[in-house]
């Protein structure tokens, strides 16, 4: 299965001032072992 790529353009600012973004991710389920998550943006 490919990746799934999602950009935002302009990115999306945090929820705050000096608030890291975070994400959130379901457990995946019995039998799969990789899950990898790239974040990046900006603190506003």
């Amino acid at each position: 299965m490919p990746p799934l790529d999602v950009q935002f353009n302009p990115p999306l600012p945090a929820s705050a001032a000096n608030t890291a973004i975070t994400v959130s991710c379901p457990s995946l389920g019995s039998g799969n072992t990789n899950n990898s998550v790239n974040v990046y943006g900006y603190q506003g």
